[in-house]
């Protein structure tokens, strides 16, 4: 983690500069670099005109010669964890390569995953682009007590989560339809973007 200590992150970011000079390869940086490129990407009730410590970060990047891969999900990844008038939060968290890095993944993405036991949004970098998403249902009869799942991968075909559930009484197409559905609500809920989705109705997307 970069530190908070000017002098020290400084440091850091010579080593990081150093890196940058030396590396002949494709590279890629993700973590919580203490600081934000724009005002945009601060909210708080308190003013902060360090314009020149914006300016410093920036022109440490462009030296670098890194790339930002942007994020989808939470904008402001840190949080102060204080009420009111005294909450502040910050997008500090990214996700940048170099030019090789990302022509070897075009398609390359971060996303930002909600917030849990710490006070910075987890961020997962998604190489291959585009996700995927299948649902199925289950029915006995149609109508007839049915259920619903889902899975979504990437284009390599890995899992990435799953989900299910239970309808009671009810059509086929409905069935399918709640698959449908509940994945689009956690799909939204997670801030994920760029899915397709993959189904075996016609009648479901008519």
């Amino acid at each position: 983690m970069l530190t908070q200590n000017p002098s020290l992150r400084d440091l850091l970011w010579n080593d990081v500069e150093s890196v940058a000079q030396n590396m002949e390869k494709p590279w890629l940086v993700v973590r919580d670099f203490n600081d934000y490129g724009s005002q945009n990407e601060r909210r708080s009730f308190s003013p902060n005109r360090n314009s020149r410590r914006t300016h410093k970060f920036l022109d440490k990047v462009n030296n670098c010669n890194l790339l930002d891969l942007g994020s989808t999900g939470p904008r402001l990844t840190w949080r102060n964890n204080r009420q009111g008038l005294a909450n502040t939060m910050e997008g500090l968290d990214r996700a940048m390569c170099n030019k090789d890095k990302r022509t070897m993944f075009p398609e390359a993405t971060a996303q930002a995953l909600p917030r849990t036991y710490s006070d910075h949004s987890p961020l997962i970098v998604h190489t291959q682009g585009q996700l995927k998403l299948n649902t199925n249902r289950c029915s006995k009869g149609d109508p007839g007590q049915a259920g619903y799942g889902g899975l979504l991968r990437d284009e390599t075909g890995t899992w990435l989560w799953r989900y299910y559930g239970k309808l009671g009484h009810c059509s086929s197409l409905e069935a399918k339809l709640w698959g449908i559905y509940r994945g689009l609500i956690i799909l939204f809920q997670k801030g994920t973007i760029n899915v397709v989705i993959e189904i075996d109705s016609t009648q479901a997307i008519t």
